[in-house]
């Protein structure tokens, strides 16, 4: 994960104003619109929400074949006019959307890794995941992001509504996961760190008489 492909954007009011009105506070969804990935969670949680946060709107990035049920969802909930299913978006598109969200869900229910909860926590986003599989393997509850039950409407709503409520904490978890990218998943730490360990095994295997003769030079190898 490069970090830094993020820093050269920002969120401008015109594009902001594609997908909100300029006091709302965007909830930002990215990934597919298929059903082991929690949206339907999600859109059962923003009654909760809008009822004490008028001021937010859901914006769902994405595409699936679950995409008309999850619109027929909004429509039973009230919430339509509060949701913006964007459809597919573009890479440059989608980090300027980052830029603009006050918190980033992925409410999965099932997730072997999560490299979008990646993107948005390197974007600078605060973000909240469920408890599941690699997405809980990568946020530290209350350090780096919040994590909640998966399949917890009500879980998720209190989570997204405390963050929209305490933009201090928010701004906490977003730095502490600007450090998490960095130090563990940047692709230049990885790299190093992948070299640093080629190193350490040649130098072991260079002590092994069985393998002397067969070892590239120390320079080759750097």
């Amino acid at each position: 994960m490069d970090r830094n492909q993020f820093n050269s954007y920002s969120c401008l009011r015109d594009f902001r104003s594609r997908y909100a009105a300029e006091k709302e506070k965007i909830i930002l969804y990215v990934g597919r619109l298929v059903p082991e990935k929690g949206v339907n969670v999600l859109l059962g949680a923003m009654p909760s929400v809008l009822n004490s946060h008028p001021e937010a709107k859901l914006v769902v990035v994405g595409e699936g074949y679950y995409k008309e049920e999850l619109m027929r969802i909004a429509g039973q909930l009230s919430i339509f006019p509060k949701v913006h299913f964007t459809g597919y978006v573009d890479d440059e598109t989608l980090r300027r959307l980052y830029k603009c969200a006050s918190v980033a869900v992925f409410p999965s229910l099932y997730e072997p890794f999560g490299i979008v909860a990646l993107e948005a926590m390197a974007s600078g986003v605060p973000v909240i995941v469920s408890d599941v599989g690699g997405l809980s393997e990568i946020v530290e509850n209350n350090v780096n992001g919040l994590k909640v039950e998966a399949n917890n409407s009500d879980s998720l709503s209190r989570a997204i509504s405390y963050l929209l409520d305490n933009p201090d904490a928010a701004e906490r978890l977003k730095q502490n996961a600007l450090k998490k990218v960095t130090e563990t998943y940047d692709w230049r730490t990885i790299a190093e760190r992948t070299r640093a360990l080629y190193l350490k095994t040649l130098e072991e295997a260079r002590g092994n008489p069985w393998m002397r003769g067969n070892l590239p030079a120390a320079s080759e190898a750097r």
